[in-house]
Parts: structure tokens; C-alpha cells; sequence
């Protein structure tokens, strides 16, 4: 079989997969049902995987074998489509597709200004943004199976080493509650203050709050008198405006700004969970395009600006050390890798 024939019925088995019927497809490739069942039966047989469809029902429906083989073909026929595309444009050019997935908070919370600036800046690039909650290792599909260019999340991600990995800046974590809920409750002096309190607890792929407080060494267990649990960190993040509990794990990037308009106070001072390196990562192929370059300087000089107001902010809310951690990173360095 020739290679262009191969990827022909992987073409027309989609299709047929996707319509549930052989008509269907043989309008769209102009064949006839004859021929085209032909092709069916002769991929069907390359694969040695029995019959990938059923065809005792009206329309046409997916075997198990033939369900694989669908999510198989999409990614297949996508990778194939984007190479051609990449190499008939000019990498150079400041156009085409950028696929950018962002962690919900950070699209909501800080980005999204800068993305509708950036698409009105550069109008020939095509600017597709999805939230991203997978976490690491990171996975570059996202949910229609198409395949982002970029992906921000925490890092490193060892399990990725084929990706090309820039940190941009470090994720710090604090402990906030709001001034209602501190007038209610009290304010918790140490760690194990806490166990006169509610918790509120994010449990997602993006980031699980650690079991301790760590201070000098030393190691106190997180134990709340009760929990309310989110899977979203943006509803977990307005429990606490409302007054509902305490946050440990609050991304500095993400309650600097209640901080600063007293709407956020911060607890606990020098009792911290571990920070977390904050990076970009994009598949090798990608960083070739220079509208994927671009994308990351712009991308980076606007949080470098987020990371300097944060650490203005909080200045006199944390120690030394996590002063250091705030400090963003030049948008110069790691260069050599774009």
C-alpha cells in the first residue's frame, strides 16, 4: 500500500466514523459506495483489528476496536495537516494558528486583558486560548484533540524532557482569610490555631495543598475543625472573599491585589507550603514559528510586570526569603532556548 493511500483511508474511515454513513462519504470524496466499502474492508485488514465499524445498524456506529481507532485517526490526520501547513507558510511570519493553554485563574484573574490586546495588535495570528487544568506531566491535547502550542503551568515537568521548557517566574502560597471572616473567628496565631477553623481546600491537577506549614525547619500538620472542598480554584478563591474559611495555598499571583484593596489579609507570616517554579512549555516544532516567539516575550513581559506588582505588594507581608521568590525573572533570560 502506498503511503498516500494509507492515509487516504485513514481519511475515509473517519469520515465514515464521523457521518455513521458510506453515502455521506462518498459525496465528500467523490467516489462511489462500492469503491469506498472496498477501501473500508482493505484498511480494516491493514490493521488487523477486525471490523472497525458496525455495519448492521443505521447509521453506521464504532466497534470498540473501532472507537480506538477513531482517536487514533483524528490525531493522526491532525499532526499530519499541521506539518503541511507549518512548512507551506514562512516560519518567520506573523501569522497563523497560536494554541495556548492557560490554568483557568490565571486566564480569569490576569490574562485575559493582555490576550485581547495582543489579538488586536497582531490580527494575522489566530489566537486560540483554552483553559488548561490537566497539571503535569503536561499534556498538549486538549479537550476537541487538538494540540496547543504552548501550555502554562507549574513545573518542572521531568516526565516531558522532549518539551521545551522556560520559567518565567515561582509561585508563592499564602494563608488568607477575609477581615469578615477574621472578625467572626479570630485570627490564628500558629499552625495549630487552625484547628479551630474552616478550611478551604482546592483538590485539582493544577496544584494539591500541601498536609504541613514549614517554618525555620519545622513542620506543623494542617488540621481545620472542618473543610469545604472545590475543584475549581476560582470558586475555592471567592469562598474566602465571601467570609466561608481560610486559604493556605492561595497563589500569590492570584489574592496580591485583594491584599493590597484589604479585601485578602495575610496569616501565619513565615509559616509557608513549598513555592513552585511557574513555566511555559511548548512542543519543539513550535518554537520555531516566530508567532510563537512572540507570543512567549509578550507573554513574559506581562507577567514579569504581575510578579514585580506582587512583589510590591506583599513586601511587608513576608520574610526575606519569600521576597526572593516573588522576584520575577528577566524577561532576557532563557533566551538561547527561543
Amino acid at each position: 500500500m502506498e503511503q498516500s493511500d494509507d492515509l487516504r483511508r485513514w481519511r475515509l474511515f473517519a469520515t465514515v466514523a464521523k457521518t455513521g454513513s458510506i453515502s455521506s462519504a462518498c459525496t465528500i470524496f467523490q467516489t462511489d459506495a462500492a469503491n469506498l466499502s472496498r477501501q473500508l474492508a482493505q484498511f480494516e485488514k491493514s490493521l488487523g483489528a477486525g471490523p472497525l465499524l458496525d455495519r448492521s445498524v443505521r447509521p453506521l456506529v464504532l466497534t470498540e476496536n473501532g472507537k480506538a481507532a477513531f482517536e487514533c485517526a483524528l490525531k493522526i490526520l491532525q499532526l499530519r495537516d499541521e506539518l503541511t501547513q507549518n512548512l507551506k507558510c514562512d516560519p518567520n511570519a506573523l501569522s497563523g494558528v497560536v494554541r495556548v493553554g492557560l490554568p483557568p485563574m490565571v486566564l480569569r484573574d490576569l490574562l485575559t486583558p493582555f490576550l485581547v490586546s495582543f489579538s488586536e495588535a497582531y490580527p494575522d495570528i489566530d489566537l486560540r486560548v483554552d483553559e488548561y487544568t490537566a497539571g503535569l506531566p503536561i499534556n498538549f491535547e486538549n479537550w476537541r484533540g487538538d494540540l496547543f502550542d504552548l501550555v502554562v503551568s507549574y513545573g518542572p515537568s521531568p516526565s516531558n524532557h522532549n518539551a521545551v521548557q522556560i520559567r518565567y517566574g515561582q509561585g508563592l502560597f499564602l494563608s488568607c482569610a477575609s477581615p469578615s471572616y477574621l472578625r467572626r473567628f479570630g485570627i490564628p496565631k500558629t499552625p495549630e490555631d487552625l484547628a479551630d477553623h474552616v478550611g478551604i481546600v482546592v483538590a485539582n491537577g493544577l496544584g494539591q495543598a500541601a498536609p504541613a506549614l514549614v517554618k525555620d525547619g519545622q513542620s506543623v500538620p494542617i488540621h481545620f475543625k472542618r473543610l469545604i472542598r472545590f475543584n475549581s480554584a476560582s470558586a475555592a478563591k471567592t469562598a474566602v472573599l465571601l467570609g466561608s474559611g481560610i486559604h493556605v495555598n492561595l497563589p500569590s499571583l492570584h489574592c496580591y491585589r485583594d491584599v493590597r484593596d484589604g479585601t485578602l489579609v495575610p496569616l501565619l507570616r513565615g509559616w509557608e507550603q513549598p513555592s513552585l517554579p511557574l513555566y511555559i512549555y511548548s512542543r519543539p516544532e513550535c518554537v520555531k514559528l516566530a508567532r510563537v516567539r512572540l507570543f512567549v516575550r509578550r507573554f513574559r513581559e506581562v507577567m514579569f510586570d504581575f510578579h514585580h506588582q506582587c512583589a510590591e505588594v506583599l513586601d511587608p507581608w513576608v520574610t526575606d526569603a519569600s521576597k526572593d521568590i516573588l522576584r520575577p525573572v528577566p524577561v532576557n533570560s532563557d533566551e538561547a532556548i527561543l
